[in-house]
């Protein structure tokens, strides 16, 4: 069993790599395109804004209709459908998919510039380095899911941009623990555990304003990312009173889009940067 587990765990080693030069342009170009194109085909279609990783890069789940939008490298797709598009624009995008554009999007408050005739800077390698992260984070989420199945089920914001899943720790009302691809925070990608309540917390594990950080220099450098992201979340919720297979249920409670909301959350837009509600303060 333990070598079927480092065998799944492998190709997530494999997948990370030193991040290019233009991966914070290309992920904020993407950011936009995920809030203003992606995630209002969903609403339209399904009444839902979640996206997901799809491996090698991002995208909706499956919609209502058939076929789900996709971004790949430097494109965008319906699959099935026909072929994929070159990203040139968000208005451009919303063409392609039928999408009607708007400054409010209903996906949330926190979004990039709306400025749908701007070039959106996309290249094949910080989209594949995106696509890896979102991977990575994916598989270790659905890891911790395997051993707790009360724990939420992970998704892909697009307000922040991070995948991320919330679950009630028992001791202080809950927690986000999630994969953040750069922000205010940090430029660079980072896994995160991020406690609602901060009072109280002790110990060099805690090294962020609103919980613990680790950053994608430590995941590069480990041999195994998965393991030492995994080992890095379940750290955070022993210390919070929560390892897997010893927790209560998630709370069950959503708002319209069926965005988990286990408890009352600081919103860390008011005088801390970082992970904030289902996932953290905006780039």
């Amino acid at each position: 069993m333990k070598e079927l587990a480092a065998q799944t765990r492998q190709p997530a080693a494999r997948r990370l790599a030193p991040l290019p030069a233009t991966f914070a342009r290309t992920r904020e170009s993407l950011r936009a395109l995920a809030c203003y194109v992606l995630a209002p085909a969903r609403l339209a279609a399904a009444g839902r804004i979640e996206l997901t990783s799809t491996g090698d890069g991002f995208g909706t789940p499956p919609l209502p209709g058939g076929g789900r939008l996709v971004v790949r490298g430097a494109t965008l797709a319906m699959e099935p459908g026909p072929p994929a598009v070159p990203i040139t624009t968000v208005r451009a995008a919303a063409g392609h998919t039928g999408v009607e554009l708007s400054p409010d999007p209903g996906v949330g408050r926190d979004l990039p510039p709306f400025t749908p005739d701007a070039e959106l800077l996309v290249d094949e390698a910080s989209s594949a380095a995106l696509g890896a992260w979102y991977a990575l984070a994916q598989e270790v989420l659905d890891g911790l899911r395997a051993e707790d199945t009360r724990l939420a089920e992970p998704h892909l914001w697009p307000e922040h941009f991070d995948l991320a899943v919330a679950t009630d720790t028992g001791t202080v009302g809950g927690a986000n623990l999630g994969f953040s691809p750069g922000d205010r925070h940090s430029p660079d990608p980072y896994v995160y555990a991020a406690p609602f309540d901060t009072e109280g917390l002790e110990g060099d594990y805690w090294n962020a304003p609103f919980g613990a950080t680790l950053g994608y220099e430590g995941l590069l450098a480990a041999t195994d990312p998965a393991a030492a992201a995994t080992g890095f979340l379940r750290e955070g919720l022993a210390r919070l009173g929560r390892a897997p297979g010893t927790a209560h249920a998630v709370s069950s409670g959503t708002d319209g889009f069926g965005r988990v909301h286990a408890a009352p959350r600081l919103n860390r837009r008011d005088g801390l940067e970082g992970p904030a509600g289902h996932g953290r303060g905006a780039p």
